[in-house]
């Protein structure tokens, strides 16, 4: 989404983005109404600015005192923001904070295991992309991540097995037809 911008001008970009952080809840017509810093978060996620958007949900995550819980959202925008700004080992570590309040959330453990992926391992990433799977079964990606990462380690039955599946929940996706 950033590189989208680099063709407009000042101006441009600049309307462009208030708009985007309108819509997405960041500001407010209203001189009144506070900032809301997930939906500023949010916004600097959609823009591609992945480090402001960690800062953001690390700012959010400091604010919140020991006997309260920050929201699963805000836990999974930061293990993300963290992964898509480059920093797989700070990632790492706010997937794994998150998985030990929310450790049956499909999403985080699809995060989690796809860093583990990128890490090099393997065993890691299957058992947190099978539970994501067992959790969310309908979601394609998680069982063509699990073909892969098969294929991958030589486990060719079992990859045939999780593309197949990926393939019966998602026909039309190119990613799992180059897959199989």
């Amino acid at each position: 989404p950033a590189t989208a911008l680099q063709g407009l001008t000042a101006a441009r970009r600049i309307a462009l983005l208030w708009v985007v952080a309108l819509a997405a809840g960041a500001v407010s017509t209203s001189a009144a109404a506070p900032l809301d810093p997930a939906a500023k978060a949010r916004t600097f996620t959609a823009l591609g600015d992945h480090r402001r958007a960690a800062g953001l949900y690390q700012q959010i995550l400091d604010g919140v005192s020991e006997q309260d819980q920050a929201p699963l959202e805000i836990h999974r925008g930061l293990a993300g923001a963290l992964w898509m700004a480059g920093d797989a080992i700070e990632a790492l570590g706010a997937a794994t904070r998150a998985l030990e309040l929310y450790p049956e959330d499909a999403a985080l453990l699809r995060v989690a295991g796809g860093i583990h992926a990128s890490q090099g391992q393997y065993a890691t990433a299957i058992e947190r992309l099978y539970q994501a799977a067992l959790l969310d079964p309908g979601q394609a990606a998680d069982h063509a991540n699990l073909g892969g990462l098969y294929t991958s380690l030589g486990r060719y039955d079992e990859a045939e097995a999780a593309l197949l599946r990926a393939a019966t929940l998602a026909p039309e996706d190119a990613v799992v037809s180059r897959r199989l």
